[in-house]
């Protein structure tokens, strides 16, 4: 069986409910597309450049060695994105799809949305000219080796970390040592919150590890344990205060969807204080934040700014606030 037989075999089809219809491949644009870029032999695998796959069942049995072939016989393969793929598993009982690698010389940029349950215990690999990369988080770290994800990540330029905190808050996910560093990363950007103690140690503990970081995006949108701020603020203040070079290169901070609670607001005065190449802190807040724009910029306007050029903007749906 060639690669082109053998990938048409293995990719089965899409669910009935994912793509809507019942048409195995073409009721997918990302898979088609795919197949289309292919060609008719072998030698249209490895002169495939980018590979998207979203909502794809796969029926052959044991289909994840064949999608790590696939990728492997895709030498030139520079984007690729895996969202929501499932491995079908023979045998009543079902069980989980079994170990496979996601690797490739010329990888530049990967999007990784996949679960242990469905898509099985992937890991990656060799990904040497990896730049960018945007990986959601949805196993629980009990059952995922995340230092051996971040460690394989380590090397890029852009890194963008979907359900940080909802793994976090769970068990620590990175803390002291046990970070690996990211010399090459410029930006940062992590779903995760300052009003749950695990998530923000491990957040603090992943900042700690990014010297060149110029651009950081925070997203809140885990809103259980609003309450549970006052918990943090004491763990926040010291931490912070002994790291005095932490945003001594970031240029851009946006905050996007905080309720602008205490921390928040702490954590912003800290970053205008300490950056010194600040340009800009853009703040897009929670619609359902008991505050409004106009408090927010009050709080903020006295604040001792290190660079006396930033400017800090608080938006709150239609109303924008210049501080």
């Amino acid at each position: 069986m060639d690669l082109e037989e053998k990938v048409q075999d293995t990719a089965g089809g899409l669910s009935d409910t994912a793509a809507g219809r019942s048409d195995p491949v073409a009721g997918r644009p990302e898979a088609a597309a795919a197949q289309g870029r292919c060609g008719d032999s072998a030698d249209g695998f490895r002169a495939l450049a980018t590979l998207s796959l979203e909502k794809v069942f796969f029926l052959a049995r044991n289909a994840w060695r064949q999608m790590e072939e696939m990728l492997a016989a895709a030498p030139g393969l520079v984007d690729l994105t895996l969202r929501d793929i499932v491995f079908h598993v023979a045998g009543d009982g079902g069980g989980l799809p079994g170990r496979w690698v996601i690797g490739g010389q010329s990888l530049r940029r990967v999007e990784l949305c996949l679960e242990i349950a469905g898509a099985g215990f992937w890991g990656i690999g060799s990904v040497p000219k990896l730049e960018c990369a945007h990986v959601v988080l949805n196993d629980s770290p009990e059952h995922r080796d995340y230092f051996k994800l971040f460690a394989a990540l380590s090397g890029v330029k852009e890194l963008n970390v979907g359900n940080f905190n909802g793994r976090t808050y769970q068990a620590p996910l990175l803390t002291g040592s046990l970070s690996p560093t990211f010399l090459n990363l410029t930006i940062l950007k992590l779903d995760t919150n300052f009003y749950t103690l695990e998530a923000y140690i491990a957040t603090w503990s992943l900042l700690q590890e990014v010297p060149l970081l110029q651009i950081l995006q925070i997203r809140d949108c885990f809103r259980d344990g609003e309450a549970n701020v006052d918990l943090v603020a004491g763990c926040m203040h010291t931490t912070l205060r002994s790291c005095f070079d932490l945003f001594k290169n970031l240029e851009y901070l946006r905050m996007v969807g905080i309720s602008c609670s205490i921390n928040d607001i702490y954590f912003i005065k800290h970053v205008v204080h300490e950056a010194t190449n600040l340009k800009e802190v853009s703040v897009d807040m929670f619609e359902g934040s008991r505050k409004t724009a106009q408090v927010v910029s009050r709080e903020l306007k006295d604040c001792q700014r290190a660079s006396a050029g930033s400017r800090i903007t608080i938006k709150r749906g239609d109303s924008v606030c210049d501080v």
